[in-house]
């Protein structure tokens, strides 16, 4: 049972394993409160099958929080900044598809869910070569 939002960040925090520290404490609250927004519930929640989708959901929102801070990082030599935004990419990708079809499949579980489009999530941010940030208009 998750009876309060640190409960879901701590549940949260050892789905990232050795990789846990890479998020401030505020970062993962902010995830969880994300995801419990995102899925119209409050806590407590003491359903199996809800307390999966708000860690998933909440691990998905942790993963774009690492994908902005990544971008924040960049420096001009760092070759690998393009490898970790399409790995990250690939994974956000995954974690929307199984949870839209985890929609599909339990329509009355997510009932009260806000539905946010994967493209307009990602859109708030988006990476441009040359490291400048475009919000949702296209200008800096």
């Amino acid at each position: 049972m998750l009876a309060s939002i640190d409960d879901v960040v701590e549940a949260l925090k050892p789905k990232f394993g050795v990789t846990a520290d890479s998020l401030s404490d505020d970062a993962y609250l902010d995830a969880a409160t994300s995801a419990l927004k995102e899925l119209g519930w409050s806590v407590p929640i003491d359903q199996p099958l809800k307390e999966y989708w708000i860690l998933e959901r909440g691990v998905r929102h942790s993963i774009f929080i690492l994908m902005i801070e990544a971008a924040r990082k960049f420096r001009y030599k760092q070759i690998h900044l393009q490898n970790r935004f399409e790995h990250y990419s690939k994974i956000l990708d995954l974690l929307d598809k199984q949870y839209e079809q985890a929609k599909k499949d339990n329509s009355d579980l997510f009932a009260s869910s806000v539905f946010v489009d994967p493209d307009t999530l990602c859109s708030w941010i988006t990476y441009i070569p040359n490291a400048r940030d475009y919000n949702f208009l296209g200008k800096y």
